[in-house]
């Protein structure tokens, strides 16, 4: 998945982008994609504990789960 399809799924679901950070360092209760080294970390992350992590070779599966962690999430829904 490429930055514009992520961002076309984004808007047909209403997802709230402040639910998720990229590349920069997520605050309390957010989702958050982090380039280390060569590779991509994927994680939620709640007083400062991570979870739902997970680790991928290349952006574009990195912003496949993403989706799939905020599709899954109510709270990431944007209220109409």
């Amino acid at each position: 998945m490429d930055n514009k399809l992520f961002n076309q799924k984004l808007y047909e679901h209403n997802i709230n982008r402040t639910m998720f950070t990229l590349g920069t360092p997520p605050n309390d209760c957010m989702y958050t994609v982090q380039i280390r080294g060569e590779r991509y970390e994927v994680y939620y992350f709640e007083r400062g504990i991570k979870e739902y992590t997970a680790w991928f070779d290349n952006q574009g599966e990195a912003l496949e789960y993403l989706l799939e962690l905020l599709l899954a999430d109510s709270r990431a829904k944007r209220k109409s």
